[in-house]
C-alpha cells in the first residue's frame, strides 16, 4: 500500500465514491496491494510478487465488477446514470460534458449577477 493511494483514498476517495457510486481507484489499489501481500505470505514465498499482484488485480476487479462498483466501469456513474436515463443520454461522456457546461453557465450567471449588483450601486 502506497502512501499516495492511502492519502487519496481517505481524502478524495469519499467524494469520488459519493459522486459516482463506485469504489474509488485508490481504495481499489489498496485492496489489490493488501491481497497481493497476503497471497505472497500465505504461499510461503512460492508465489512471486508479480504473480500475486496479477492474481489480486483479477480477483479484486472481478469482485467489484460483480458488485457493480468497479471504478473502471464507464456506464456506472451513480446519480449521473439516473440523469442520463431521464434525458435519454446513453454516452456518459456526453452527459459529463453537458453537466460541465451547465455548471459553467450557472457560475457565469452568478458572476454577472454580482457584477450587476456591484455596478448598479454606484
Amino acid at each position: 500500500m502506497s502512501l499516495y493511494s492511502d492519502f487519496m483514498a481517505t481524502t478524495l476517495g469519499s467524494y469520488y465514491s459519493a459522486a459516482t457510486g463506485n469504489v474509488d481507484p485508490w481504495t481499489k489499489q489498496n485492496e489489490i496491494d493488501d491481497e497481493a501481500a497476503a497471497l505472497v505470505q500465505a504461499s510461503g514465498g512460492s508465489v512471486t510478487a508479480a504473480q500475486a499482484t496479477q492474481t489480486a488485480t483479477q480477483d479484486v476487479t472481478r469482485t467489484l465488477k460483480g458488485a457493480g462498483s468497479d471504478p473502471s466501469d464507464p456506464m456506472k456513474l451513480g446519480w449521473f446514470s439516473d440523469l442520463a436515463t431521464t434525458f435519454g443520454i446513453t454516452n456518459p461522456a456526453t452527459l459529463k460534458t453537458l453537466l460541465e457546461i451547465g455548471v459553467l453557465g450557472i457560475v457565469l450567471i452568478f458572476l454577472l449577477w454580482i457584477g450587476f449588483a456591484v455596478f448598479t450601486r454606484r
